[in-house]
This record gives structure tokens, C-alpha cells and sequence, in this order.
């Protein structure tokens, strides 16, 4: 297994990734003529990467600044925020998923080839004999391909690095996201009764309803992103950034709710349990025994209720009902 970093004014050519192997581009670096075999990796976070050849099982991926031309696809390939892809091809096998904020120009899907749109802008696409996707719900696995369904899943089983995106019109039911495993919940799709150990469920501006997270298991909420009834098992994390929004989220012992920007109503804190509002609102929320919310500066907390919890307050805080056993400790 061989790493190979490229940083700013530095260059690279000529490589070929091998299972294991990694290839990672920073800012103002660049590289041509990659092979990406299967299991090998490349990085590109802010650089160029040009002339690439990715096969099955290879996986690339397109970070903020990033840029992906000339590549020959047959792997997977996905593009967040602010990476661009442009000027390549989507072979046989091969998965592109656009994600939110990403950029797709002058691509030419072929016969066996998917192009996943989950949230991102494409432009000058052309379809040769291969699928574009914007509906429904897609498994990307980690050997390349893509299974698409329309209308509701159930049942089904994420793990060991695979994607499964929810998308417009999509439904999934009964899940379970094991160990690596990934869904993602786009604007108009929607996740009922999901199981979440050991992987995670991103929710950016779809919905999700009934999940429980488990031990070592995430859910993050985002960009009109909404949660119902979530339940934090012991180990589990529920992340809230701008713009998203969790409802009636139950938080258990060594289990953490926190708030980056989003907000929080109706939440109750167990006993061992944190809600720690760093950025946003929580809104009701009710904190028993010895859980605990932390509210920091610039944060705000309305309407707690503290039965045996307690609430300590270094952001805004009002209507705070202090019942027996419950302490709320305000910073001057």
C-alpha cells in the first residue's frame, strides 16, 4: 500500500493506483495520467487531476476546489461541494454521483454507465445508451454499478462502504445502515423506520421518520433536512447543521444530540444523555435525571424543562421551568 501526497506547485504523473493505494491532491498540486485499479483510491481536495483512468472497483473522489477532467470511468466516482468534473467519459460499470454543490460539465454517459444526480448542477451531459438518475433510490456499491428502483424499498441492508441514495420521490423502509455502510436523503426523499449501527444516514433536505441510531452509528441533518422521533442509543450521534431540523429526538444514556447551526424542538435528554447546542436553537426540550444540555455562546435554548437535569448556559437561554432535582448553571 503506497500513499502519494501532492501539495501546492508540486505535480505527478504517470501513477498507478493499486488496491490500498492512495492518491491525495491538496490545493495548487496536480496530476496526469492515473490508472485507479480496484481498491486503489484518489483524493482530489482542491488540486487537478487530468487524464485519468479509473476501473472497477477504483474510487475517486471530488472535493471543494477540486477538478477531474479527461477521465475514462469505469469505477466510482463522486463530486461534493465545490468539486467539479468535466471532459470524461462514464464507461461501462462506472457511477458518478453528483452530490450537492457539485458541478458536472461536458459529460458523456455510455452504455452501462450511471450518472447519480443527488444534488448537484449538470451541464453539457450527454446521455450515449447510459442512465441518468435524479428519482427514486439508488445503490451505488463499491465495486462500481448502481441498482435504481423508483417508489418504496424495504428491507434492505447498506454496509462495507456502499451508498444508498434516496432521492425525489424515493422512499425507504425498514433499513439497516451496518458497519461503513451510507444513505443519503436528498430534497423529496424520505427514510421510515431506518436502523443505523456502525454507519451513516446524511439527511440533506429530505426526511427521515422512526430512525434509531445505535452504538458507533450517525445521523446528520442538513439543508431543509428534516428528522422525526429519532432515537439516540447508547453510542449514537445526531448531528443538526443550518438549516436542518430534528422533532421530538430522544437522547439516552452516553448518546449525543448536537446542534451546529440547526435546531432542536421537543428533544428529551435521559439520564447520561447530551444535547450540546454549540450553534442554533433548541427549542422544549425536556432533560431528566442526570442528562444535560450544554448551550454556548451564540447558541439559544426557550422553553426547557429540567426534571432532575441540568442545563448549563453560556449562550441565551428563557422560560426555563426548573423542577425537583434540576439545576440550571448560568455563566455571568
Amino acid at each position: 500500500m503506497t500513499d502519494t501526497y501532492v501539495y501546492y506547485g508540486e505535480t505527478v504523473s504517470n501513477l498507478v493506483l493499486s488496491a490500498g493505494d492512495l492518491l491525495w491532491v491538496g490545493e495548487g498540486g496536480t496530476a496526469t495520467n492515473v490508472a485507479v485499479g480496484s481498491g486503489g483510491t484518489a483524493a482530489d481536495y482542491g488540486g487537478q487531476i487530468g487524464g485519468m483512468a479509473v476501473s472497477g472497483g477504483g474510487v475517486v473522489q471530488v472535493a471543494s476546489g477540486g477538478t477531474v477532467y479527461g477521465a475514462a470511468l469505469a469505477g466510482t466516482l463522486t463530486v461534493s461541494s465545490g468539486g467539479t468534473v468535466t471532459e470524461s467519459v462514464v464507461q461501462q460499470g462506472g457511477v458518478v454521483v453528483d452530490g450537492p454543490g457539485g458541478t458536472i460539465g461536458a459529460l458523456t454517459v455510455s452504455t452501462g454507465g450511471t450518472l447519480v444526480l443527488a444534488g448537484g448542477s449538470a451541464t453539457g451531459t450527454t446521455a450515449a445508451g447510459g442512465t441518468v438518475v435524479s428519482t427514486g433510490v439508488v445503490l451505488v456499491g463499491t465495486q462500481g454499478g448502481a441498482s435504481y428502483a423508483s417508489g418504496t424499498v424495504s428491507g434492505l441492508s447498506v454496509s462495507s462502504a456502499g451508498t444508498l441514495y434516496v432521492l425525489s420521490g424515493g422512499t425507504v423502509s425498514g433499513i439497516t445502515v451496518a458497519e461503513r455502510g451510507n444513505v443519503y436523503v436528498g430534497a423529496g426523499g424520505a427514510a421510515q423506520s431506518a436502523n443505523v449501527v456502525l454507519g451513516t444516514m446524511t439527511v440533506d433536505g429530505g426526511s427521515t421518520t422512526g430512525t434509531i441510531v445505535g452504538n458507533g452509528g450517525g445521523e446528520a441533518v442538513s439543508g431543509g433536512g428534516t428528522t422525526t422521533g429519532t432515537i439516540l442509543e447508547t453510542g449514537g450521534v445526531q448531528v443538526v447543521a443550518s438549516g436542518g431540523t430534528a422533532t421530538a429526538t430522544l437522547v439516552e444514556a452516553y448518546a449525543d444530540q448536537t446542534l451546529e447551526g440547526g435546531s432542536s424542538e421537543d428533544a428529551q435528554v435521559a439520564s447520561g444523555g447530551t444535547q450540546y447546542v454549540f450553534l442554533g436553537s433548541s427549542l422544549n426540550t425536556t432533560v431528566t435525571q442526570s442528562g444535560s444540555v450544554d448551550v454556548f455562546s451564540g447558541a439559544v435554548a426557550a422553553g426547557m424543562i429540567l426534571s432532575g437535569g441540568n442545563a448549563y448556559i453560556n449562550g441565551d437561554s428563557s422560560a426555563t421551568q426548573v423542577l425537583s432535582g434540576g439545576v440550571e448553571a448560568v455563566a455571568w
